[in-house]
Formats: structure tokens, C-alpha cells, sequence
């Protein structure tokens, strides 16, 4: 298999063959993306209207301008909970201190949101209104 494909880019420059993934407040699509951010990789949500990815992060959601999107990859999601990572889950990030992060999207309100796995913590962390919320029960993105 190719290695998973990522563009950088910044603001609202969302490439055409950016992956849908998530969704909030009603019609507002998120696509898959990472970005820096006190120098760990980590994977979160862009938003074209916005310009930026959202990331999670130590309770909070930031955001970030420049930013990379994953694309033309052909993986999906599954579920799974808690610190159970498939093998062939995508290794999208890593923390400061080498920590794997895997691209993830929960439930939350009756939104999908995308975000962050972390398996020492045993959760997928997404960011909504900036607040970073956690959940044992997520989908994972395998490739």
C-alpha cells in the first residue's frame, strides 16, 4: 500500500480531494486534517468556511491556520473503544513525547466529530465550541 497522503496548505485552501468525514450543526462538513501544535502532530477537523483545524488539546479545542489535509487515501472507519487500535490503524500524529495519535470521530450531541485517538488515555478527544470532549466509544480510520 501507498503511504497515506497529506497536503499542506493553510487557511480556507481545502483541496478538492480533501476526505469528508465529519459533520456538525446540521450541514457543516468537517474533512480529515492534522496540524502542529506545541510541537505535537496532532490529527483534528478543517473546516474550509473556518480556514483552519481544529485540534484537541489538554481540555480545550485550538485551532490552527496552517495545517495539512489527508488526501486521496483510500482507507474507512470502524469502531472500537477504550485503547483497542487495529493494526492497521493510521498513524496521523504523535505527541511530544513520541505517543502515537490515530484519526478518530465520535458522537457527540448527534454530531460526528472528528478528532484524536490516544491509547494511554483510552479515548478519542474531539473539540466543539472550544472544549474538548472525550469518549471511550469512537470509530477509528483504517488504511
Amino acid at each position: 500500500k501507498p503511504p497515506a497522503k497529506w497536503f499542506k496548505t493553510y487557511g480556507n485552501h481545502v483541496p478538492s480531494n480533501a476526505i469528508p468525514a465529519g459533520r456538525f450543526d446540521g450541514t457543516r462538513v468537517q474533512v480529515i486534517g492534522r496540524a502542529w501544535y506545541k510541537n505535537n502532530l496532532i490529527p483534528g477537523a478543517v473546516v474550509d468556511v473556518a480556514g483552519v483545524c481544529y485540534v484537541a488539546w489538554h481540555g480545550q479545542s485550538h485551532y490552527v491556520s496552517n495545517y495539512e489535509v489527508l488526501v486521496d487515501t483510500k482507507g474507512k472507519f470502524v469502531e472500537t473503544t477504550y485503547d483497542n487500535i487495529p493494526p492497521n490503524a493510521l498513524r496521523a500524529g504523535h505527541t511530544e513525547k513520541g505517543e502515537d495519535l490515530y484519526i478518530c470521530r465520535a458522537d457527540y450531541k448527534g454530531m460526528k466529530l472528528l478528532g484524536k485517538a490516544h491509547k494511554s488515555h483510552k479515548t478519542c478527544y474531539v473539540g466543539y465550541r472550544g472544549v474538548e470532549h472525550g469518549s471511550a466509544k469512537y470509530e477509528i480510520y483504517v488504511y
